[in-house]
């Protein structure tokens, strides 16, 4: 009985230690729809402590920073700020890092519609 609580212990522990925990680091240009094909919503910057922030045009420097939640799986959440950022009075409701396009990819509800927002690495 033991033995068996052990094995079931250590499988456990196999699968979480399994799940990857990747995130990118860099800058990502951010697009949706919202107002015709490729709204520009400005430049995230994706640090590696791991948070996020949007940069200044002017000054090309992030003025806040946010935590961002690394799920695992590609999974991630930027949180209520990036919807307020990209329409105010939204709602985030997912997000994760797509690998293959090297962008990450986020939803967010609006008042009338759900929006997709795709953030393209571009240094």
């Amino acid at each position: 009985m033991i033995r068996l609580s052990l094995v079931i212990c250590l499988m456990s522990l196999t699968a979480v230690s399994g799940q990857e925990t990747f995130f990118a680091e860099g800058d990502f240009e951010c697009l949706s729809d919202l107002d015709g094909p490729e709204t520009y919503h400005g430049t995230l910057r994706v640090e590696s402590d791991p948070s996020y922030g949007w940069l200044d045009p002017d000054t090309a420097t992030v003025l806040k920073t946010v935590p961002l939640q690394v799920l695992g799986d590609g999974q991630v959440v930027f949180g209520q700020e990036f919807a307020e950022h990209i329409s105010p009075g939204a709602f985030y409701l997912t997000g994760y890092y797509n690998e293959e396009f090297y962008a990450y990819e986020a939803s967010v509800a609006t008042d009338d519609r759900v929006l997709d927002v795709m953030c393209t690495f571009v240094y």
